[in-house]
C-alpha cells in the first residue's frame, strides 16, 4: 500500500521541484517515438526552455480528451476517434501532431473456441469507450447481422479489460496495440 501511495505521489513531487512552467501530458503505454522521451525522461533532463514536464498515464483518449478540455491536462496522446468526438461536440482541441498510425495494430482478440463472429452471440466482449476499438467492436457485431442485444458489450479501460481477460470474466476484447 505503501509503495502505491508512494506512486501515486510522484507526479506532484515532480510538479514542486519545477521553478518553470509545469506541462502535464496524457500518454499511454505504447511503444511509440515518444515513449522514449517520456521513460528517459530527456524532456527534463535536455531543458531548452524552463519547462517541466510531467507525464500521466491515461485509461483511454476519451478520458485524455476530457482531461483536456477541463484543463487537467495541457497535452495528451489521443486517437483519431477520440478526437473526432471532441471536435464534433465543439471541444476546444488542437492537434499538433501525428505519433503513429494505428494501422493492423487494433483487432478483436477472443477465446479460441470462437472460429467466426456469429459466434460470438450470447458472449461478454470489452472495448473502451469511444476509442476506435469501440467502433471496431459497433462494426464486427453489425457486419455479423447481430445486434447489440445479440452479446454483452462491456466499456473497460484497458487495464481493466486484461483484468477481466485474465479472470475469464470475459470472451473477447476488441483493444489495441500492447493491451493484450
Amino acid at each position: 500500500m505503501t509503495m502505491i501511495a508512494l506512486l501515486l505521489l510522484l507526479p506532484g513531487l515532480a510538479a514542486a521541484a519545477c521553478s518553470g512552467k509545469q506541462v502535464r501530458v496524457g500518454t499511454f503505454d505504447e511503444a511509440t517515438p515518444g515513449a522514449v522521451a517520456i521513460m528517459s525522461d530527456w524532456l527534463n533532463d535536455n531543458k531548452v526552455g524552463t519547462e517541466c514536464w510531467t507525464f500521466y498515464r491515461q485509461p483511454s483518449g476519451g478520458l485524455s480528451t476530457a482531461k483536456l478540455e477541463s484543463g487537467d491536462l495541457d497535452l495528451a496522446y489521443v486517437g483519431s476517434t477520440p478526437y473526432a468526438a471532441a471536435t464534433a461536440r465543439r471541444g476546444r482541441l488542437k492537434a499538433v501532431a501525428l505519433a503513429h498510425k494505428k494501422g493492423g495494430a487494433q483487432a478483436l482478440i477472443t477465446r479460441a473456441r470462437f472460429e467466426e463472429p456469429k459466434d460470438l452471440a450470447a458472449t461478454t466482449i470489452a472495448a473502451p469507450y469511444v476509442s476506435t476499438t469501440h467502433y471496431i467492436a459497433l462494426a464486427v457485431v453489425a457486419n455479423a447481422g447481430m445486434d447489440l442485444t445479440s452479446l454483452d458489450l462491456k466499456i473497460m479501460a484497458p487495464a481493466d479489460i486484461v483484468e477481466a481477460w485474465d479472470a475469464g470474466t470475459i470472451d473477447g476484447a476488441c483493444v489495441w496495440g500492447s493491451t493484450m
